[in-house]
């Protein structure tokens, strides 16, 4: 069905995995799709909690957890270079090795590319906080040891944008215009499209829903405001439904029960049926304060839903103001209340919203058109003698 050449491909998470974050969840995707098409795929992480085991198949792939001392800079020092040597020792197991987050094992890579000289290596900047005090910030990466980290990074072969913010920061950071590949987050857009369901438009209750990390940058707390603020508004049939975890659940339980709202938001906590999710609400809330190329509103697009996003990286890619959903600013809540009273108001805007969301969603972010770009770029460096 596909024309591909076939790869050892290995992919690194520079974090906890697996996660409900955006690039945990692609990474878990892909390389059960890679291995699905008959690539022998393979994932390295860090053991960062011993709770989880060294090795376990995580969707059938094989998931392999590097040790290392939980101890603030040495054991950043430590996991990276036990991340060297594993790579030197391991290298005729694979033929190409994308790290989907550019920090510190990206630099590793760069530091083991001479040793490598035959693989295929590629890192994805994953999201804005590479951009925001990490080794991409324009504050920090002239400054030791940021400096020495982008000198080692820029020798790798490829790097992965999934946003035009992304490409043009990139290049605002002197990377090669030539390496740099627009590939955007892959999506399963059959398994949202069955789950559709009929929104009728005369139901009483409009749910809104958000699924991501319960942190700060996320804006969760922005998103409980604004209904807060349409309560206020007389807007009583209003409910919230919220999936996923992190440290500020409490916190926004109780700013939930403070605004009258207690009993119309749910916390689902972690949930495995996104397109499930999707079915059960009327209109997507993306609050984030900043974003790469979130997969939960392409997840919303593809599921046919109206979106309600702030006016940040990867947002401003995905949605269209006015035709598939509304743009605010970050962190004004009674902006993001005024934009999710226009669509409870307005049923035919909902499904409009939903039909042009779906048109945009396929094409360059299905899944099979990103593994297609994927292969082809791993495939380009085999190739070659």
């Amino acid at each position: 069905m596909h024309q591909q050449s076939l790869a050892r491909i290995l992919l690194v998470v520079d974090g906890y995995y697996p996660a409900m974050g955006g690039t945990e969840l692609q990474v878990a995707l892909l390389s059960a799709a890679f291995q699905a098409r008959g690539h022998e795929v393979q994932v390295i992480v860090p053991w960062m909690f011993p709770e989880r085991p060294r090795e376990e198949l995580i969707r059938g792939v094989k998931t392999t957890r590097i040790s290392y001392p939980h101890v603030k800079g040495i054991g950043a020092l430590v996991l990276m270079v036990k991340f060297f040597f594993w790579l030197i020792k391991n290298r005729h197991q694979y033929d190409a090795i994308h790290v989907h987050m550019v920090k510190n094992l990206a630099t590793v890579m760069g530091l083991a590319r001479p040793f490598l000289r035959d693989k295929v290596m590629a890192a994805k900047v994953s999201g804005a906080w590479e951009f925001e005090g990490g080794l991409l910030d324009p504050a920090l990466r002239e400054r030791f040891p940021w400096s020495v980290m982008n000198y080692f990074v820029r020798k790798l072969d490829y790097f992965q944008t999934i946003s035009e913010f992304t490409r043009e920061r990139l290049l605002a950071a002197g990377y090669s215009d030539a390496k740099i590949k627009m590939i955007r987050n892959g999506l399963p857009i059959d398994d949202f499209k069955k789950a559709k369901r009929s929104r009728a438009a005369t139901h009483d209750v409009v749910t809104i829903g958000f699924a991501g990390r319960l942190t700060p940058v996320k804006g969760v707390d922005v998103l409980i405001a604004a209904c807060g603020e349409l309560k206020k508004r007389g807007f009583d049939s209003v409910e919230l439904d919220i999936a996923g975890v992190g440290r500020q659940r409490d916190n926004l339980g109780d700013q939930a029960a403070a605004l009258g709202i207690g009993e119309q938001v749910r916390f689902l906590g972690s949930i495995d049926d996104m397109p499930g999710f999707m079915a059960d609400i009327d209109i997507y809330a993306q609050p984030s304060h900043q974003e790469g190329l979130p997969n939960s509103v392409m997840q919303a697009m593809a599921a046919s839903l109206p979106i309600v996003a702030t006016r940040v990286s990867g947002n401003i890619d995905l949605i269209n103001h006015g035709k598939n959903g509304y743009l605010s600013p970050a962190g004004d809540a009674v902006a993001m209340a005024d934009s999710l009273q226009a669509l409870i108001e307005n049923a035919a805007d909902r499904e409009a919203f939903g039909v042009a969301s779906f048109a945009a969603i396929q094409g360059e972010y299905a899944l099979d058109t990103v593994l297609d770009q994927l292969n082809s770029l791993y495939a380009e460096k085999m190739a070659k003698p």
